[in-house]
């Protein structure tokens, strides 16, 4: 029965943490119009995605790291990379960061 336990322990551990990774969380932001919200993907947090939407819950802009480089895309447009590594995020406020080139991706409102 030991036996049996600690071989799922790490199994019962590990469940909370793998959920968590693809949950959406929201981000702050400053166009009630629209919503932004962020997700982790792995890498030890250098896989990232982040979004945004209007309120018919169009995509109107995603950034994204997938562990190497970052890319953008905005409407239907395809994405592109603008920027080798994600090491950009990964100094002083992440979230922060995230937020203004979310915010330069975007046209400036009417």
């Amino acid at each position: 029965m030991r036996t049996a336990l600690a071989l799922l322990l790490p199994l019962f551990i590990a469940m909370p943490l793998a959920h968590a990774a693809g949950t959406w969380q929201p981000l702050d932001w400053p166009n009630r119009q629209e919503t932004a919200r962020y997700r982790s993907c792995g890498c030890a947090d250098a896989c990232w995605i982040a979004e945004v939407h209007d309120r018919k819950r169009q995509l109107k802009a995603r950034l994204r790291c997938d562990c190497e480089m970052v890319l953008a895309q905005t409407g239907k447009a395809p994405e592109r990379q603008i920027a080798a590594n994600c090491s950009t995020f990964e100094q002083g406020d992440k979230f922060d960061a995230i937020r203004r080139e979310l915010l330069q991706l975007l046209p400036p409102p009417d």
